[in-house]
């Protein structure tokens, strides 16, 4: 089965337990036998089919296979000749980029205005091409559910490498109550530091001479899928980064947290677990507070909560969803909801993480067209630099499903 495949079943059977959840949210009831028997029905799937989607989306970002792509495409290696000549020993009028159906649906996008045409060109056995589609609609960079980390971290524009004063690990210093004229009492706070410095974050895309001047609008669409591809790549990081070399992530730099059993129903996240989470920041933290999960975690709480009689504590309004009235974010990246892994993350991004773009967040563009222009090709290269920090590691506490 392939990745889009998986991924589409995937999101049935969230959508399916999404569905069965909301009815009995909206009528305030515990689940009946049927709904629950269909909610194991879909966790069961959505716990077989992830970790199959993670492998696929790995090796489909393996260097080689995009390697071998780009092969399929007839670009060759960069700096090389395309090849100029077809499977028949034929001489090509131009390079294997273009074909007819490409220069008739160019005519057509050019005729009328560019607002409405979408443009293919033509596919063989080893793959198509895929060519700017210019519409009138915004084109949305990634769905909001998939990455809001950003959204609630504190984001700072650098022009350098920088020293963040810190708080030691287990808190902020202490302060006393001093009487009129009495001595003052010392406070030697343990304070730390945390460096926040730049990584560099790209795409190369190879672009046909033709096609960056044919299709005026290709730099603005380039920058908003890069921005989609970069925010896949950032979100991963913002989770797991090592710290060394590149971004910083939150598991295991945060917070001791709370270690939980799951619920007597199969649910791994417990309505248990996620109250002790949220007794575990300290009161100072709350204000501006989160919760951070996946989409399948979320199903999984949401269940949890049904069948423990308090599915009213998870709402959902036009400014998104809500568990115990503090906002839900989602990472596509966080843990899944499973023995041993940490799934769930509860406290306040603001103050407990930091990103630092280099000159701020905007996508930059660089054409490298002297090496390369000779083959019609031009590549462009698009980065952002950026990195990314714990900075309060009591503002952030995890939840960690217990191992056995």
């Amino acid at each position: 089965m392939t990745l889009e495949a998986l991924i589409n079943e995937r999101d049935v059977a969230l959508a399916s337990s999404d569905q069965i959840l909301s009815t009995i949210e909206r009528a305030k009831r515990l689940p009946t036998e049927t709904e629950k028997s269909n909610l194991n029905t879909n966790r069961k799937k959505i716990e077989t089919l992830t970790p199959q989607i993670e492998k696929l989306e790995r090796a489909s970002k393996d260097p080689s296979a995009m390697r071998e792509k780009f092969r399929a495409m007839g670009l060759g290696a960069i700096g090389t000749q395309p090849d100029l000549v077809d499977a028949r020993g034929r001489e090509r009028m131009i390079p294997k980029r273009f074909s007819t159906a490409y220069r008739d649906a160019m005519r057509s996008y050019i005729k009328n205005g560019g607002k409405t045409a979408a443009l293919y060109e033509g596919a063989d056995a080893a793959g198509g091409y895929a060519v700017l589609q210019e519409t009138d609609e915004y084109i949305a960079p990634i769905a909001p559910a998939a990455s809001e980390i950003r959204s609630k971290c504190k984001v700072i524009e650098t022009t350098k490498t920088i020293l963040l004063p810190t708080t030691a690990p287990n808190g902020l210093p202490t302060t006393t109550q001093t009487a009129e004229l009495a001595a003052f009492t010392q406070s030697l706070p343990s304070m730390g530091q945390t460096q926040l410095q730049a990584y560099l974050n790209t795409m190369l895309a190879p672009v046909s001479l033709e096609l960056a001047e044919d299709a005026p609008g290709l730099e603005a669409w380039m920058r908003v899928i890069v921005e989609a591809a970069l925010l896949e790549q950032e979100d991963a990081l913002f989770i797991a980064g090592s710290g060394s070399g590149e971004i910083q992530g939150m598991l295991s730099n945060i917070g001791v947290g709370v270690t939980a059993e799951p619920d007597g129903n199969g649910n791994a996240v417990s309505f248990a677990g996620l109250s002790a989470l949220m007794g575990a920041v300290k009161a100072k933290y709350l204000a501006g507070a989160s919760w951070l999960m996946s989409q399948s975690t979320a199903i999984t709480a949401r269940a949890a909560l049904a069948y423990s009689g308090a599915s009213t504590e998870w709402t959902r309004d036009a400014s998104g969803d809500r568990l115990f009235g503090f906002p839900v974010c989602y990472s596509a990246s966080m843990q899944s909801a499973t023995r041993g892994n940490t799934p769930v993350i509860f406290g306040n991004l603001a103050m407990g993480y930091i990103i630092g773009d280099r000159g701020g967040p905007a996508i930059r563009l660089k054409v490298l067209d002297q090496m390369f222009g000779v083959n019609g090709t031009l590549y462009w290269l698009l980065y952002r630099r950026t990195d990314a920090r714990v900075w309060v590691q009591e503002a952030l506490q995890p939840l960690q499903i217990s191992a056995s």
